[in-house]
């Protein structure tokens, strides 16, 4: 019961805090909307530069990868020496 009454009082609390935020971001609504194609462009280069920070080293894998694995091959087979280094 006690504990109920806490949960409430907690809950009130935080609840008027959290509308006090939302009311000082809500001055900023108009600036969002005014700006929001940048805003956008923003986000999105945000979004791909992350991306790709996470791609390149896959990429660099998958490179190293398949440069040992030729030379290994033609090591097994030294006629197509000449085929990989000419490609």
């Amino acid at each position: 019961m006690i504990a109920q009454q806490i949960v409430i009082i907690v809950q009130q609390k935080y609840t008027k805090h959290y509308l006090a935020l939302m009311r000082h971001l809500r001055a900023l609504g108009k600036y969002f909307l005014k700006y929001r194609v940048r805003l956008s462009a923003g986000i999105l280069f945000v979004v791909l530069s992350n991306y790709f920070n996470v791609l390149s080293p896959q990429l660099m894998r998958y490179i190293i990868n398949y440069v040992d694995n030729a030379l290994s091959f033609t090591k097994t087979h030294p006629q197509l020496a000449i085929m990989v280094t000419i490609f």
